[in-house]
């Protein structure tokens, strides 16, 4: 799969945590509450360990491994992930500076229903 960015400065990981934040917003106006109506029913959730690698290949933005890593775990956390995860970066063709295909290991606790 390929995303494109046409006509932005918008970094792609920036751009994607917009994108899930709409999408959440999106789904909890479509549902609302009436008032005095009984709340949803809770569901129990256990944190499963989940692994993801990431490259990013920019068009107007680009990141050193390092970079990248701190940009991609900053998002994770303002989107709500545990202060645990671990992003590590990929080996790398350009220490130190800019890379053409920078990336990056996640590994963290995802709830899971």
């Amino acid at each position: 799969m390929r995303f494109s960015n046409p006509g932005t400065d918008i970094p792609l990981p920036v751009l994607a945590a917009g994108t899930l934040a709409v999408l959440l917003t999106v789904t909890a106006w479509a549902a609302p509450h009436e008032s005095g109506a009984p709340p949803a029913r809770a569901e129990s959730a256990v944190w499963t360990p989940r692994e993801l690698s990431f490259v990013y290949q920019g068009f107007t933005t680009t990141y050193s491994c390092d970079g990248l890593r701190d940009k991609v775990r900053s998002v994770l956390l303002e989107l709500g992930a545990r202060e645990d995860l671990q992003v590590s970066e990929s080996p790398c063709l350009s220490l130190g500076r800019p890379d053409p295909f920078p990336g990056v290991r996640i590994r963290m606790n995802v709830l899971q229903p």
